[in-house]
């Protein structure tokens, strides 16, 4: 117990010292610099949105969309909850620190057969950073039904996916047999269906960028542009959802915008040796 007790203090230890040389380090000061419209690589009249967040939406579009949804769940829907993603950007004097909100979380409990909170909820978005818009790249979905009687039919929601994204479901059943494996891919604004068979693996989100390094291997095929998946588990029926996850990921969007977001820091970077470099007026030695 005291062990643990140890280790707890030093990884509270660690995050005080790393929080407080963040805290010392010279903030990256964002100025939008590219705006990557909406509806790209996506068919004419066709808005991917997941609740009415959709692709490209900026973070103020996003959170007043959250807002509304939380309204609806009623006043036991806590708040969203977001997150940070935090570059550090080395120079020849230290370094720059682009902090930016990268996602927000929402779980809201819906009301169901037998009272509130019998159909959960959770939703997540995530967002580019602020040089290329701050804008939504990514929403994902999950849904879970408490009670056998609020399962919803499959099969409807495939023909209400089929009207609004302009495209038929691929659907893969898993080994276990429960499980369901859909998908709705675009390549250069038209719904594909490649043979490769693979809903699992191939053209899945890509919108999790860690480092400049990374981009490149972002929807390296060229034909992942705007994916929607989703893994059903199937409850009293083969054809009733007993849960399901909804993953709507823009894969271009994301990987122009994070050439533009580390486009930015660099340039930014560059500026702020710049202006210390001519700031620097100190004295000739004597000779």
């Amino acid at each position: 117990m005291s062990r643990m007790k140890g280790a707890l203090a030093g990884a509270t230890l660690a995050c005080a010292v790393m929080t407080a040389v963040y805290a010392q380090t010279p903030q990256v000061q964002w100025r939008q610099v590219a705006n990557t419209p909406k509806g790209l690589n996506l068919p004419s009249g066709v808005k991917a949105d997941i609740l009415g967040i959709g692709l490209g939406d900026t973070y103020a579009e996003a959170t007043a969309a959250l807002a509304r949804l939380r309204t609806e769940a009623g006043p036991t829907s806590p708040p969203p909850q977001e997150r940070k993603t935090e570059i550090l950007h080395h120079t020849s004097t230290g370094g720059l620190l682009a902090s930016f909100v990268s996602d927000i979380i929402m779980i809201r409990p819906l009301p169901g057969t037998g009272g509130a909170g019998r159909i959960s909820e959770s939703l997540s978005v995530r967002f580019s950073a602020p040089a290329s818009g701050h804008q939504v790249v990514a929403v994902s979905r999950n849904l879970t039904y408490q009670n056998s009687a609020d399962e919803p039919r499959l099969s409807e929601v495939l023909a209400q996916l089929k009207a609004k994204f302009g495209a038929e479901p691929r659907v893969l059943t898993g080994s276990d047999q429960r499980t369901r494996y859909l998908r709705i891919q675009y390549d250069n604004g038209r719904a594909i269906a490649p043979a490769d068979g693979n809903l699992m693996s191939s053209c899945m989100a890509q919108t999790t960028i860690t480092a400049a390094s990374s981009i490149a291997s972002i929807n390296t095929a060229g034909n992942c542009d705007v994916v929607l998946n989703m893994t059903v588990t199937t409850g009293i029926s083969p054809d009733h959802i007993q849960r399901v996850e909804f993953v709507l990921s823009d894969n271009e969007r994301a990987k122009v915008n994070a050439t533009a977001d580390y486009a930015f820091i660099e340039a930014y970077a560059k500026e702020v040796m710049q202006g210390l470099q001519n700031q620097n007026r100190a004295a000739t030695p004597r000779l």
